[in-house]
């Protein structure tokens, strides 16, 4: 990868810490060590491969994220194929996870997409506890559960 491409790929890491938003506290300040912890350090969690999980995994990667994770149980039917850009014929039947990730790391230099090919339920809590950040892609009712778990795990993680 050339640096000048390196450089404005990384600008859309420094462009999220310059821009305050309504959750940020007020004294919040970003340091060089932040923008390194993004992009070295930062663990993502994309949950769900489908149609809103391309999106985020396809965003994340191009915006510098180096270390991301995506699980989905699902996999590849050709009603997907017209909303799920990172499919293609070639791989129905396949675990959509797996081949985000394959997708992902062939064509984003420096990202590394590692796959989970199972339920979420059958994830420990210390699975997630590795992420820094858990982005959640599910269109189904299990979703409210990602939501009530991280809730739970962010609260602890306060107390400590």
């Amino acid at each position: 990868m050339n640096p000048d491409h390196t450089h404005r790929r990384w600008s859309h890491l420094r462009k999220i810490l310059e821009r305050s938003g309504p959750f940020c506290r007020p004294d919040f300040e970003p340091s060089p060590d932040t923008l390194e912890f993004l992009m070295e350090n930062c663990k993502v969690l994309v949950i769900g491969a489908g149609g809103l999980g391309c999106e985020l995994l396809k965003n994340l990667a191009l915006m510098g994220f180096r270390k991301i994770d995506v699980i989905d149980m699902d996999t590849i039917e050709l009603s997907n194929l017209n909303r799920q850009f990172l499919f293609r014929h070639k791989d129905l039947g396949s675990s959509k996870a797996e081949v985000a990730a394959k997708f992902i790391n062939e064509r984003v230099p420096g990202c590394s997409v590692t796959p989970h090919c199972c339920k979420i339920q059958d994830k420990d809590e210390s699975f997630y506890r590795q992420f820094h950040i858990v982005v959640c892609g599910l269109d189904s009712i299990v979703g409210p559960e990602v939501d009530q778990r991280n809730d739970h795990i962010a609260l602890e993680l306060r107390r400590q």
